[in-house]
């Protein structure tokens, strides 16, 4: 699994490096800062079916960030709710697992037999 993630990882480098060099060349081409050239200022620059083309890809890409970033504000709730219930739990380990004080019968609290902190006993 982890071998395709890089597999994903190292196509969507190498797909944004032939990304970026369509736009500097593109931008080079249309006599614009070939440094940081801008979808939106490439579609004007363009025009005609280019242009439109370019703006329709611009508003495509804006609809995604937005899913995306919808998806991780989702994912980060339920991030921080697992963790919530990790943290809960684990309390109520800690809890279940402290040496509860018990009194004996002339009224003192007995200090128990310090075998706190342990699920399971090793006597038989």
């Amino acid at each position: 699994n982890n071998r395709a993630k890089e597999a994903v990882l190292i196509k969507i480098r190498d797909l944004e490096d032939r990304r970026i060099k369509s736009a500097e060349a593109l931008a080079s081409a249309l006599n614009l800062s070939a440094e940081s050239p801008r979808l939106q200022e490439l579609a004007r620059v363009a025009g005609g079916e280019v242009g439109d083309r370019l703006r329709n890809y611009h508003s495509v890409l804006e609809i995604l960030l937005k899913r995306v970033q919808e998806l991780n504000r989702e994912n980060e709730t339920l991030v921080r709710s697992a963790l919530q219930h990790v943290t809960g739990a684990m309390k109520e380990i800690r809890d279940t697992l402290k040496e509860k004080p018990t009194y004996q019968r002339g009224g003192e609290v007995s200090t128990g037999s310090g075998s706190t902190g342990h699920l399971v006993s090793r006597e038989a």
